[in-house]
């Protein structure tokens, strides 16, 4: 994973720099301490995890900036030199976040960066899970997309097309290796080229092997019957 740093103090940076040297699947890619900079190097590099200084150069604060990154696929470390219970506060508004004060050691921040990358699955260099979200990066920006509004998936070969609040996305990846990942357990797969999400399923008619989604006719094969029948147990819409 590549990490970015903005801090104001440019011995803290380095000091982080030579604390990811040690570690194993962590890359030091830039620093910065201005709020400007950082915007642009991050728009431009695409850092898997940003750390924040509380206090930047300027008038523009670490949470600020976390604001503003607010819709991109990039996970924060916040860091002050103050154990302040209201900066804290501040900090868990962005969701996944963590927070550490200085002075800290190698280990807690390598525990830290070890947490978020559990949170953080990769699916491509434009696709990333992020907690409860997959990010679609489309012409540079990352468009953020909640797995509770994912209608269903339609899978044809090695591609995936998301249905979403009337939009489509598609995704190169395989359905039954998606499926496989924890945040997707509240989608279970109908037909050998279809998913639905539980919670969507309207109605159901084994007759014609048909359930609907959100308004939309999804046929469902033979041998996911017994998977339909469980999706009735959860309880139809």
């Amino acid at each position: 994973m590549n990490i970015y740093v903005v801090d104001d103090d440019p011995s803290c940076s380095i000091k982080i720099e030579s604390m990811l040297e040690g570690m194993e699947g962590y890359n030091f890619i830039g620093e910065t301490r201005s709020y400007n900079t950082a915007i642009k190097d991050i728009n431009k590099y695409h850092p898997d995890i940003v750390i924040i200084d509380i206090r930047l150069d300027g008038e523009y604060t670490g949470i600020d900036l976390a604001k503003e990154l607010s819709d991109k696929a990039v996970s924060i470390i916040f860091v002050t030199a103050y154990s302040d219970q209201e900066v804290y506060k501040a900090s868990k508004q962005y969701q996944g976040s963590k927070f550490i004060v200085k002075p800290f050691d190698v280990l807690t921040l390598n525990g830290l960066l070890d947490n978020i990358s559990e949170d953080v699955v990769k699916l491509s260099s434009t696709q990333t899970i992020k907690n409860d979200s997959l990010f679609i990066r489309k012409n540079n920006v990352f468009e953020k997309i909640l797995f509770r509004d994912l209608d269903y998936f339609y899978s044809e070969g090695n591609y995936i097309t998301f249905f979403i609040l009337g939009k489509k996305y598609v995704l190169k990846y395989s359905l039954s290796k998606l499926l496989k990942h924890k945040r997707f357990d509240t989608f279970v797969r109908v037909h050998r080229s279809y998913a639905v999400h539980k919670d969507k399923v309207e109605t159901v008619n084994f007759s014609d092997k048909l359930l609907t989604v959100t308004g939309t006719e999804i046929p469902f094969g033979r041998t996911y019957v017994k998977d339909v029948r469980e999706l009735m147990n959860i309880g139809l819409k």
